[in-house]
């Protein structure tokens, strides 16, 4: 469906849920299979009189919405979850599912009402009466934007507290966190919930560990440009690397032409002039003070003088007639 439902009433979607996130997408991937499962016929038996057009599409959803249902709140096999942030996230679910229907005519607060006349477990859980509510497209949009941010974060953090020993850094690319820029500029003078949550995430990312150990400056700078640029490469590629590796030495030339990066071998240029002004002033030293000196003067003035006679001769031969 394309545009927003006229007929739903549309509230400001929540973003608390995303702090447990991880867990969460698993119980959506599990959600999956159960659409076409025969366990939950006699409760996801809608037809044409709840949902003239749709209530085929609505029971697979039915029936997978009952699973997560019945995976948190009644068979709970997660004890550690935030009771609010999962009704968060059954009801951004839920939205996400039905805007997917062709022609979805079906807002998720009618399908609550009807949940509670064909299921007495779900309606005796009233945690969900005030927390099942419709979301407009476009905040569904910004839920999802966050949702790839956060997958993404999750797994660099993952990789960080799991797989980092020694002088080991995660090379990322750029892929790996999708353009959020322009969101958060625009962010920068509104407060909405969406606002909030991304400046959350920034936060975030901006204290992302990429290495086990304090990085040197030419290295974290090669970092900084790898997670900041704005051309996004093909994919997102995540892995481990070590710091004196080859790949390392290889992301350094690839900057050789970045006015940024000739600021990093400055002290290679600068440092060897050091030895050759030293080398100058102990020759003139040498030469004006001491018997090396004064060895030396009459052999320069000798090489002068054979310099002259040449030079004079030159002269005669460029100015004799017989030449003109």
């Amino acid at each position: 469906m394309d545009d927003d439902i006229s007929t739903c009433i549309y509230v400001e979607a929540k973003y608390d849920f995303l702090a447990d996130l991880d867990k969460y997408l698993q119980y959506g991937e599990k959600a999956k299979s159960h659409g076409d499962k025969k366990n939950y016929d006699n409760i996801c038996a809608f037809t044409e009189t709840n949902f003239r057009d749709n209530y085929t599409e609505v029971n697979k959803i039915c029936k997978k919405f009952k699973y997560l249902v019945d995976s948190f709140f009644l068979e709970k096999k997660e004890t550690t979850f935030n009771e609010i942030f999962t009704v968060q996230y059954l009801c951004y679910w839920l939205n996400d599912e039905l805007k997917k229907i062709s022609n979805n005519s079906v807002c998720a607060k009618v399908f609550h009402q009807e949940m509670k006349t064909k299921d007495v477990k779900y309606k005796e859980l009233n945690v969900f009466n005030e927390n099942i509510y419709d979301i407009t497209k476009n905040d569904l949009s910004n839920v999802q934007k966050l949702i790839d941010l956060y997958t993404k974060y999750n797994e660099i953090n993952r990789i960080s507290s799991t797989h980092l020993n020694g002088d080991e850094c995660i090379n990322i690319s750029e892929k790996c966190v999708p353009e959020y820029k322009n969101d958060y500029d625009r962010c920068s003078n509104q407060s909405t919930k969406f606002c909030d949550a991304l400046k959350i995430f920034k936060n975030k990312h901006d204290s992302i560990k990429l290495c086990s150990k304090q990085l040197k400056e030419e290295e974290n700078m090669i970092f900084l440009r790898s997670i900041t640029s704005d051309t996004p490469a093909s994919d997102c590629q995540i892995s481990v690397y070590r710091v004196n590796s080859e790949s390392t030495k290889e992301r350094s030339e690839s900057h050789a032409n970045d006015p940024d990066s000739s600021n990093i071998d400055i002290q290679s240029i600068v440092l060897p002039i050091f030895p050759v002004l030293g080398m100058s002033v102990i020759g003139f030293i040498l030469y004006k003070f001491t018997l090396i000196g004064s060895w030396l003067h009459p052999q320069v003035n000798k090489q002068k003088n054979i310099l002259n006679d040449i030079a004079e001769k030159r002269d005669l031969l460029l100015y004799s007639p017989q030449y003109q």
